[in-house]
C-alpha cells in the first residue's frame, strides 16, 4: 500500500485540469517539479516546447553551441572566436580553412581529462589525433611509418 501522505505519490493519484487543454486528468499525466504539478499536461507542455523549437531553431542552436562549449571546454562562444581569428581562421595542423565533412565550426583540440584547450582542429586532424589516444609516443611511431614508406 502506498504511502498517501508522499507528496509525489500523492500527485499521481490527484485529478488536474490543464490550463491549456482544459481536460481534467490525473497527476501522472503533468510534469513533477519538487512534488508541485505543472499547470499544463504533459502532451500539452510538449506541443508547445515543439513550436517553439520550430519558431527559434536559430536561437536554440546557438544556446546549445555555447552550452557545449562551456560545458566540455570552458571556453566561451567569444574565446572560441579568438582562438579561431589567432589560427587565422584556419585548422591549427593542416593550415584548412574548412572545418571539413559538413561541419559548420573547426572541433576544440583539448587534453582529455582536463578542459585545456590546444587548439582548433579540421574533423580530419581532430579524429585522427583522437584515434592515435592523443598519444605523443603513437604519433611519432605513425610518422616514422610514413616517412619511411
Amino acid at each position: 500500500m502506498p504511502n498517501l501522505n508522499c507528496p509525489v505519490i500523492n500527485n499521481y493519484y490527484l485529478m488536474r485540469r490543464c490550463n491549456r487543454c482544459s481536460e481534467t486528468k490525473k497527476g501522472i499525466s503533468f510534469y513533477n517539479n519538487k512534488g508541485r504539478l505543472s499547470y499544463t499536461c504533459k502532451k500539452c507542455q510538449y506541443s508547445l516546447n515543439s513550436t517553439w523549437l520550430k519558431k527559434h531553431k536559430l536561437k536554440r542552436k546557438r544556446w546549445d553551441r555555447n552550452y557545449r562549449l562551456q560545458k566540455e571546454y570552458g571556453i566561451t562562444t567569444n574565446q572560441f572566436n579568438k582562438i579561431l581569428l589567432k589560427q587565422n581562421g584556419k585548422c591549427r595542423i593542416r593550415r584548412s580553412n574548412s572545418p571539413g565533412r559538413g561541419h559548420e565550426n573547426f572541433n576544440v583540440d583539448h587534453k582529455h581529462g582536463t578542459k585545456v584547450v590546444r587548439g582548433l582542429l579540421c574533423f580530419d586532424c581532430n579524429t585522427g589525433i583522437g584515434k592515435l589516444k592523443d598519444n605523443p609516443v603513437l604519433i611519432r611511431r605513425a610518422l616514422r611509418y610514413l616517412e619511411r614508406n
